[in-house]
């Protein structure tokens, strides 16, 4: 089971995707659908909107990447 959470960045609308462990998905979407959180993912979702929000307010140059595990063939990571 996972979890899909949005966050209102200054660029646009991302869709962020992760299941208990990793983020699989950071996408930018139009609009946001109806958020389905499950609490095994919470932590990964919290902690990739805590980094972007840090980013856009000037406080972050980098990020942590180890949470993430992005899905796709190697052209797409």
């Amino acid at each position: 089971m996972g979890s899909c959470c949005y966050y209102n960045s200054p660029l646009g609308i991302l869709e962020i995707k992760a299941d208990a462990e990793k983020v699989s998905s950071i996408f930018f979407v139009d609009e946001a659908a109806e958020n389905f959180i499950h609490s095994d993912a919470k932590e990964s979702t919290d902690k990739c909107v805590a980094q972007f929000a840090e980013y856009f307010e000037g406080k972050r140059k980098s990020f942590d990447t180890d949470y993430l595990e992005p899905q796709g063939i190697n052209f797409q990571n």
